[in-house]
């Protein structure tokens, strides 16, 4: 029988850190051993400059959401006429996060991760994926058009610091390999699209294994840029603790959505299609991967008959050829890193989020280390990034 604390144990070294807001950076502690590269496969960028006004084209300028600084509640804002685009339920959640102002100080922030033994981050978009299922279609190109090249530029600035996640387009099969092509070209590293493509500008509703979706595959296969999917699309929980409720729904595997995906790609044929692709999940953690598998493997069998296209592998091969997920303190996941394939779990320090390791960001690299032995602990808090991410 489980004592009742263990996973009070299991997850100690976050215990009493509170809020993000509410943290300062573990400039002391654990360090990896010389010669260990720490890299954050999985932050997030708070933007706070107006790129939208200045990028969008003319006739488009005052459909353009704005950014400000409002310093009553002390973070950026997005929005429309002086209204943000945050709901009033969500005030709290973001000032606990944004109001740091290293989220969006970018001389703070590389401070911060310099204080806490962090080399290099994968820096994924907050604020632009309220857009990601927008009606305009004109609009949404130019939000993600413009925060690609506006985080380029960052990019340039900062090459050994920072690499930052751009936006595919995944509506329009007739732009989207052109998109893809120009992320490569900005010398981005990466890219995404959301876990739920949509409605496409034909007004049909598909999933990434549907042939329909190739010319965006065959782009992002010759790029050789590896393809992320991230949790925290369609927030919106009710009930009395939402961000609680939602963060608990989405952590694990993306509210189910990952697993889907990896069907899709699968039993859809994509990954023999398109065998050099590679794929990011991330943040919902390793755990959900053992069981994910299993359970493929399972109906790998059982519904052989039922199969619109029959994988030329087993499903588990595909996630060691292909797939790797982003965790920050998983000791769960990690106790099965030999069903998940150590070469496939990238650890991150979620930067700009509270269930992010600002604070412990040391005690979370150490659990690694105490748990692995010290080949693999420098693949997952380093070189496996290194090599998905081309760095």
């Amino acid at each position: 029988m489980l004592e009742q604390d263990t996973f009070v144990d299991l997850n100690g070294y976050a215990a009493g850190h509170g809020l993000m807001s509410e943290r300062s950076a573990q400039k002391s502690g654990f360090t990896p051993p010389a010669g260990t590269r720490v890299i954050s496969a999985d932050n997030h960028f708070v933007l706070a400059q107006d790129i939208w006004f200045e990028h969008f084209p003319q006739h488009l300028k005052e459909k353009a959401p704005r950014v400000w600084r409002d310093d009553a509640l002390g973070f950026p804002q997005v929005g429309f006429d002086g209204k943000s685009i945050y709901p009033q339920r969500g005030v709290a959640l973001m000032r606990s996060i944004e109001q740091v102002p290293s989220t969006w100080d970018f001389n703070r922030r590389l401070q911060d991760l310099d204080d806490e033994g962090v080399e290099m981050e994968v820096a994924f978009p907050q604020s632009p994926m309220f857009f990601v299922q927008h009606p305009d279609f004109e609009f949404r190109e130019w939000i993600f058009r413009a925060y690609n090249r506006y985080v380029a530029d960052l990019q340039r600035q900062h090459p050994t610091r920072f690499v930052p996640v751009p936006v595919a387009n995944y509506w329009d099969m007739s732009k989207a390999a052109s998109t893809v092509y120009e992320i490569a070209g900005l010398g981005l590293k990466t890219l995404m699209v959301p876990m739920a493509p949509g409605l496409s500008v034909d007004g049909s509703t598909g999933c990434y294994g549907d042939m329909h979706f190739d010319p965006f595959w065959s782009a992002v296969e010759e790029t050789g840029l590896p393809m992320c999917f991230h949790i925290g699309e369609a927030v919106g929980t009710p009930g009395p603790a939402p961000a609680v409720t939602e963060a608990m729904k989405q952590m694990g595997g993306g509210a189910g959505m990952f697993r889907r995906l990896f069907a899709e790609l699968i039993f859809g044929g994509v990954f023999d299609r398109h065998p050099r692709l590679k794929i990011f999940f991330g943040e919902g953690g390793l755990h959900w991967v053992p069981g994910c598998l299993q359970d493929a493997e399972l109906l790998h069998d059982s519904m052989i008959g039922l199969y619109d296209y029959k994988p030329k592998m087993r499903p588990s091969h595909y996630w060691y050829r292909h797939c790797g997920a982003g965790f920050m303190t998983d000791p769960i996941g990690l106790s099965h890193i030999d069903q998940i394939g150590v070469e496939t779990a990238m650890w991150s320090a979620d930067y700009g989020h509270n269930e992010g390791t600002f604070g412990y960001t040391r005690d979370s690299v150490k659990a690694v280390f105490d748990t692995l032995d010290e080949q693999s602990a420098r693949m997952v808090v380093g070189e496996n990034a290194i090599r998905m991410f081309n760095l």
